[in-house]
């Protein structure tokens, strides 16, 4: 942790710790206090890919909220993004309300996170249930984006749902691009 911490100390060095607390916190081992958040930041600020957080979890909710931070905030950059959504999951989808999901998906309306955006409302209904009328509107929020990536989102989450909403199948048979059309096919074979 005092090498992560010290930023003097060589960049490798500094990765070889944050690699170390890493495999510590997947171990079990009671990492001292400031472990998680220390690595976290490493990670941001050493433009790490996020491939790291798929292989290994940093469970802390203050590295949760500030991923809700970075996902929340215009001004992040897209490798901050995608480290954000790479950290919310497992116990730190936990720390995510309501609110902060629907922030999140308006944030993707335009952009090409749709998919990551869509696991992630996913992954927080999977481990602790969304509401009826909270995974309809973000399922709504997204279908009225201009976006066919961010449109086939809104498909995904709204196979969430306990059952076929039809009006919103059919008006999405309808849609003008074909991967929005196959999506709804796909599901409708799922279903």
């Amino acid at each position: 942790l005092e090498l992560l911490q010290n930023h003097l100390e060589p960049s490798g060095l500094r990765s070889l710790a944050c690699s170390t607390l890493l495999r510590a916190f997947e171990a079990g081992v009671t990492a001292p206090a400031g472990a998680h958040l220390a690595a976290w930041r490493f990670l941001l600020a050493s433009d790490a890919s996020a491939v790291v957080l798929h292989r290994h979890e940093i469970p802390h909710e203050a590295v949760a909220r500030e991923a809700i931070e970075v996902l929340t905030n215009r001004d992040s950059g897209e490798n901050e993004r995608d480290l954000a959504l790479a950290v919310l999951r497992g116990p730190n989808v936990e720390f995510i309300e309501q609110d902060e999901l629907v922030s999140i998906v308006d944030r993707v309306l335009d952009e090409g996170r749709a998919r990551q955006v869509g696991w992630l409302v996913q992954r927080v209904h999977e481990e602790r249930g969304l509401s009826l009328e909270c995974l309809v509107s973000l399922r709504d929020r997204l279908a009225s984006s201009s976006v066919a990536a961010v449109r086939t989102a809104a498909i995904e989450v709204g196979g969430l749902l306990p059952r076929l909403d039809l009006p919103f199948t059919l008006r999405m048979l309808a849609d003008r691009s074909p991967v929005v059309r196959a999506a709804v096919a796909d599901n409708l074979e799922q279903v």
